[in-house]
């Protein structure tokens, strides 16, 4: 169960006169975090954090959990199961994962996954170039609490719409 989501003072973001700055996030902590379609995303590092390169999210997952399959046309995608089992599908063909297990999906590529057994599931979640946390605003609700979301229809309409201008098809 993710922690509460604050950010202690000794963790910010750190710039003396625009050096390099160093992020350091607790389990559960980020500098903001979303409910996107049933789940908890909470933002490690963004585009504005890492000048473009890179989306990192930790992932907070109920079982059962699958978003629908997609191919995301530009960029790349890493998945690090930290709790809990996912079936993994790419481009056809399934794996089952879990804790300690990395996932990469290249871009292009129609893929998917879905949470197994009876158990939450976390990740961390990758993205690069960076874009994905502003598809997941866009699409999300900030989260009220650093749990996951009550029950809430997903407007899936909105959410195809959203995703293609991010680069992403939804395909089932």
């Amino acid at each position: 169960m993710p922690q509460e989501n604050t950010v202690p003072q000794e963790n910010t973001m750190i710039d003396a006169a625009h050096e390099p700055a160093a992020l350091v996030w607790g389990p559960a902590e980020g500098s903001r975090a979303w409910w996107f379609l049933g789940s908890l995303m909470t933002l490690k590092a963004g585009t504005a954090d890492t000048s473009g390169s890179f989306t990192l999210l930790e992932q907070y997952m109920p079982a059962g959990f699958a978003p629908p399959n997609h191919v995301h046309l530009d960029e790349e995608e890493v998945f690090g199961i930290v709790e809990g089992r996912l079936d993994v599908m790419c481009d056809g063909r399934h794996w089952e994962v879990g804790p300690g297990d990395t996932v990469v999906l290249p871009r292009g590529v129609e893929h998917g996954f879905r949470v197994l057994g009876d158990e939450p599931a976390r990740i961390w979640h990758l993205t690069a170039p960076a874009k994905f946390e502003r598809f997941v605003a866009e699409v999300g609700v900030p989260a009220e609490s650093p749990t996951l979301p009550p029950p809430m229809p997903v407007d899936l309409e909105h959410t195809v719409r959203v995703a293609a201008g991010y680069g992403y098809q939804i395909t089932g």
